[in-house]
């Protein structure tokens, strides 16, 4: 069964914010934002449409489980013992007033992780934000409305998203890229490929990526197809999320490892202009904090630049250091010369021939040996200061972003879900019926 008129409707709720004198060139609402305005404009009090900062709690609820109340009051100003005592002792009461797997009680997880990770109870801030998710996923199941869908498959990805952002304080890299891919994965299924929400999943991944791995050149190829991308969404007009792309892209480029002094140069170059659009970008985009972003850019560009000088500086001396080889091999070359024609005017012919056939051998040795030598360092700065070529991206043209660069992202069937107990299990509409009923079944068993 898929989800019909989905992504006509992710479309319609884009609207563009007003920004100073009608300028419209400013990044678009997400759908989260959008559905929330129409939530508050009518006072929707529907429990469900809570989200984790709990702008809507339902009034009645509040007044039934004031413990809930406290809990965020007490979060907000920083009681986070405090908060998280009341948050636990108030998610049966809303069960009882709710029912057990409202999007409610998934947010209330999710700040209980947030505030254990501040503790650094880190493996039982995963559990809180496993049980949000599957408390996400089973309401989804549950419900037919677009909307609803939409602000639970954004609060499936930030799940994931923080799930692989523990693994990463943790250490587990491979995990914590497995939980990143699983967001793209819900990403893929509820939204456009092209959209802002695939940018910024596609800038988290990337960024990851280069550290987890070696693969920095692919890491760095996926953001400069999600800046096109970004670019296209706004009709080739900058964008906070473009200039966020090309960020991550100079910082990644100041990762790779180089083998050489002339490949680091070039790693720098590609840095310094990855920063230098970025501000310019942002500056365009008049993002709020924008002179946040700038400044922190422009720190990173003049580190940039000062390596730059350095690293210029070195291939100066190394230049020199190849010349004074030369001229030191023509200096010895003559003085052999010099040596044999003296051995040839003192020596009896036999000696001379005796002698001259040792001067042969040790000019020949070391003719072949410097020459070697020099014409291998010239022939690798040549190569290295000529390498790096354009990346060839025909086969993202050709078959498309997802497939090209993300190959585990599964689109073969028509109705995806995340399971409420999995790490990135999808199952078909005929397979959900199938798991619901085993695990009823499971249930009454037990019963």
């Amino acid at each position: 069964m898929m989800v019909t008129g989905g992504l006509s409707k992710i479309r319609s709720f884009r609207v563009r914010r007003d920004g100073p004198k009608g300028n419209n060139n400013v990044p678009l609402n997400t759908v989260a934002e959008d559905v929330q305005m129409e939530a508050d404009a009518r006072e929707d009090t529907q429990p469900g449409r809570c989200d984790v900062s709990n702008r809507n709690l339902n009034a009645q609820l509040s007044h039934q489980v004031p413990e809930l109340k406290e809990a965020y009051e007490k979060f907000q100003a920083g009681d986070l013992d405090e908060a998280l005592g009341l948050f636990l002792i108030s998610i049966p009461m809303v069960q009882e007033n709710l029912r057990a797997g409202d999007p409610l009680i998934g947010d209330i997880n999710v700040k209980i992780s947030t505030i254990l990770q501040s503790s650094n109870e880190l493996e039982d801030a995963i559990k809180h934000l496993n049980k949000a998710n599957s408390i996400y996923a089973r309401t989804y199941k549950k419900t037919r409305e677009n909307d609803k869908r939409i602000i639970l498959a954004e609060k499936a990805i930030d799940v994931k998203i923080g799930i692989g952002n523990i693994y990463l304080e943790m250490g587990d890299m491979e995990k914590a890229l497995k939980s990143f891919e699983e967001s793209l994965t819900i990403c893929k299924n509820f939204f456009p490929e092209e959209s802002f929400e695939l940018c910024k999943l596609v800038n988290i991944y990337a960024n990851v990526k280069s550290v987890c791995t070696d693969e920095k050149k692919v890491a760095i190829q996926m953001l400069e197809e999600a800046h096109k991308i970004a670019m296209r969404i706004t009709d080739n007009k900058p964008s906070v999320y473009s200039a966020s792309l090309l960020d991550t892209m100079g910082k990644i480029y100041m990762r790779r490892s180089p083998n050489s002094v002339a490949e680091a140069l070039k790693f720098c170059t590609s840095a310094e202009n990855c920063f230098t659009k970025s501000i310019k970008e942002y500056r365009y985009s008049k993002t709020e904090n924008g002179n946040d972003k700038i400044a922190e850019l422009l720190c990173n560009l003049m580190q940039t630049k000062n390596r730059i000088s350095t690293l210029k500086e070195d291939l100066v001396g190394i230049s020199k250091n190849m010349q004074d080889s030369k001229e030191k091999k023509i200096t010895k070359d003559n003085n052999t010369i010099l040596s044999k024609d003296l051995c040839e005017s003192e020596s009896d012919a036999d000696d001379n021939d005796e002698c001259g056939s040792e001067a042969g051998s040790d000019v020949g040795s070391d003719n072949r040996s410097e020459i070697g030598s020099i014409d291998g360092e010239g022939s690798t700065v040549g190569d290295e200061i000529s390498a790096a070529s354009s990346h060839d991206m025909k086969g993202a043209e050709q078959n498309g972003f997802f497939n090209f660069f993300f190959p585990f992202v599964n689109t073969s069937k028509e109705y995806y879900s995340w399971d409420e107990g999995s790490q990135g299990s999808y199952y078909s509409d005929e397979e959900e019926t199938a798991h619901e009923e085993q695990r009823e079944g499971g249930e009454v068993e037990k019963n």
